[in-house]
């Protein structure tokens, strides 16, 4: 049995206005800044990536249902 997630959709047209990029921005570098620097693993650095600019996203811009 195949499980597909959820899609998520972000108001990705907010980022038009300079504070809630600010926001974004702050936000990506806070969780950047609790990563470890030493991944070896690609495809974990890359899935790291991925969750960090997911949090970002749902914290400065919300989702769409």
């Amino acid at each position: 049995m195949l499980f597909l997630a959820p899609l998520q959709f972000f108001k990705v047209r907010l980022l038009n206005d300079e504070s809630i990029r600010r926001l974004y921005t702050q936000r990506v570098k806070l969780h950047l800044s609790n990563t470890k620097e030493d991944e070896i693993d690609i495809e974990k650095e890359w899935k790291n990536l991925q969750n960090i600019l997911k949090s970002a996203e749902n914290e400065s811009l919300g989702t769409v249902i």
